[in-house]
């Protein structure tokens, strides 16, 4: 199922609400293994409860028609401070590149309004050019990874996810 951002062929429910005064507009949340449109921006909260396996953020597939890779960031902010008995590394990436876009970190150190976007949260600022901008490749999940045999007891996070497909100036949006 296509989430395009704002756009009212695709999801008429967020251009009715998209504010021309912001220039984001409304951020939803999505659904696990949802396919990223042409230039969008999401938004997935994920709850921790137990949590032991590793959770899919979104799918870069075949975007709008357009099967190739694509320009992908990743910024999390916490919602709930995360916390873990046991301790818990987390990280977010890709299968493959489990760091690639958030390094290692032990998640009792990431507390509400903090911004995650390297090993250390922060709850004051985080410069942008932290936040990495990868090219990832169609048929891959961005992903949080869950340390092997360890468990996130509770928290949220939220995960803002803007995609973009290589070539997007030759590339017409499919509406």
């Amino acid at each position: 199922m296509v989430l395009a951002f704002g756009n009212a062929v695709e999801n008429p429910l967020m251009a009715s609400k998209k504010d021309p005064s912001r220039k984001l507009g409304v951020i939803n949340m999505i659904a696990t293994n949802a396919q990223a449109g042409l230039g969008d921006n999401y938004m997935r909260q994920v709850d921790f409860n137990n949590t032991n396996a590793d959770v899919t953020l979104v799918e870069i597939n075949g975007m709008n028609g357009f099967p190739g890779a694509a320009v992908v960031k990743v910024v999390a902010v916490c919602k709930t401070n995360l916390a873990s008995a046991g301790g818990c590394n987390i990280s977010v990436g890709v299968d493959g590149g489990e760091e690639a876009f958030i390094p290692l970190t032990d998640c009792t150190t990431i507390a509400s309004g903090e911004v995650w976007v390297d090993a250390t949260s922060d709850k004051k600022v985080e410069s942008y050019a932290q936040v990495a901008k990868l090219i990832v490749s169609g048929g891959k999940n961005i992903k949080l990874f869950i340390e092997d045999a360890k468990q996130v007891d509770s928290g949220s996070i939220h995960f803002f996810i803007s995609a973009s497909p290589l070539g997007e100036t030759e590339v017409q949006p499919g509406v």
